[in-house]
């Protein structure tokens, strides 16, 4: 009898070592597989994923890229050629006035160039497309300021081209010296050509004044 018990026991033995539990990490039919909680740890939640990034409107993109640049069409419209005109009679202006003898033709030429100076950075600006991208403070608008500047340059042209004609038409500062006489034809040519400028700065500040009473009509900046 004891024999028999004891065989019996060794059977049961070797059964139970035959069957093992199922591991943690082994699948069933029933459902998936479990994984191990180091590898839960490491896999990144739904919850803690940042928000998709925002879609970026192709038509911003578009009109940044028509804002940012040079306007090479600035110089083919009215007001940019007018601009350019001024400049380059000032600069003849300047260049048969000069040198200055008398008050009359030292204002002549500071006129002149201080035209030439601002006219050619407002060129620049409009070159940049700074008045487009850029406001003034107070809601001034760049149409405004360039139509005072404009009748401002008129009104000191007017004076200066006639200052230089009236002085060289005297004629007491050319009859000291040959180098003064043959100065008369140039001194003379100089304020006749600055009329030309006071017309074309005249007309100049009737396109900036028409273009800001239109801009004040469609309504604020």
């Amino acid at each position: 009898m004891e024999v028999c018990a004891a065989r019996s026991i060794r059977r049961g033995n070797r059964f139970s070592r035959r069957i093992e539990p199922p591991s943690a990490s082994s699948t069933t039919h029933n459902g998936p597989a479990i994984l191990p909680q180091s590898r839960m740890d490491n896999k990144p939640s739904r919850a803690s994923a940042g928000p998709p990034p925002a879609a970026i409107n192709p038509s911003v993109i578009q009109s940044t890229r028509k804002m940012v640049g040079v306007d090479l069409r600035y110089f083919t419209s009215i007001v940019g050629i007018l601009k350019i005109a001024e400049i380059c009679i000032g600069i003849i202006c300047a260049a048969i006035c000069g040198p200055a003898y008398y008050s009359g033709n030292q204002f002549f030429l500071f006129v002149t160039i201080t035209c030439i100076i601002i006219t050619t950075v407002l060129l620049l600006l409009h070159f940049a497309r700074i008045p487009k991208l850029f406001g003034l403070p107070g809601g001034i608008r760049w149409t405004f300021v360039e139509f005072v500047y404009a009748v401002t340059a008129c009104i000191f042209y007017l004076i200066a081209a006639s200052v230089q004609v009236a002085r060289t038409a005297q004629g007491d500062y050319f009859s000291y010296g040959g180098s003064l006489t043959s100065s008369y034809n140039r001194y003379m040519a100089a304020g006749v050509i600055a009329f030309v400028n006071f017309i074309l700065y005249g007309v100049d500040a009737f396109f900036h004044y028409k273009e800001y009473r239109d801009n004040r009509l469609q309504g604020p900046v």
